[in-house]
């Protein structure tokens, strides 16, 4: 898995437990968050979600 939040502050802990404390070695960190990613033009992102 991959986790992020919107500044990577709170990731930083779900990275923590995920691979430190539950030894999933394949976990990874974006520490960029959606406060790089949103900046990038080029990079997907989901802006509205159908319910249907």
């Amino acid at each position: 898995s991959i986790t992020f939040c919107n500044t990577g502050h709170w990731a930083s802990l779900g990275w923590f437990a995920e691979y430190a404390l539950m030894g999933n070695r394949e976990s990874a960190m974006y520490d960029g968050s959606l406060a790089e990613w949103t900046t990038d033009d080029d990079t997907p992102m989901e802006r509205q979600v159908s319910l249907d």
